[in-house]
């Protein structure tokens, strides 16, 4: 029985990650925001407001910085985002959003206020605090176990 519980779970934890990530691409489909991919909203949702360092959005990302690089290259040239060198050093580049990318996150939070509002739109208050708690922990469980070596792997892979 026991078993039966965990392999629904395992297949719920798998079937819900991919909704999710279809969802979010359809919500950017056939919108003025369609030549974006679900990682690059995420990316510019990650610059935040004022200006960043690349390193700091590639630790946020969880990637190496040759990786946040080549996503912020392409944000660039998609006019959603700049950079430019630290006046004070060189060997940093701070990045920001441009009205576009402010657009685009604003319109993506919006996304996410409508899709939770609606995943709990049928349980009651007790419920929402139930899921809110059994959320937090399996986050606990993945940052605490499962990045690091993730973020160890992808390192050695650089």
């Amino acid at each position: 029985m026991e078993n039966d519980v965990r392999a629904a779970i395992n297949g719920l934890l798998i079937d819900t990650y991919h909704a999710l990530l279809d969802i979010e691409q359809l919500a950017l489909d056939g919108t003025r925001l369609d030549n974006l991919t679900v990682s690059d909203v995420h990316v510019l949702e990650s610059i935040g407001d004022g200006e960043c360092m690349m390193s700091e959005l590639a630790r946020r990302g969880r990637v190496s910085t040759a990786t946040m690089t080549s996503n912020i290259d392409r944000l660039v040239s998609k006019g959603y985002c700049a950079r430019r060198r630290a006046e004070n050093d060189r060997r940093r580049v701070m990045v920001w959003l441009t009205r576009e990318g402010q657009q685009a996150v604003r319109l993506h939070r919006m996304f996410h206020r409508k899709m939770v509002d609606a995943a709990v739109s049928g349980l009651s208050p007790d419920d929402e605090r139930v899921l809110a708690g059994a959320l937090t922990k399996l986050r606990a469980y993945v940052e605490a176990s499962v990045l690091p070596d993730a973020i160890d792997a992808a390192g050695e892979q650089a």
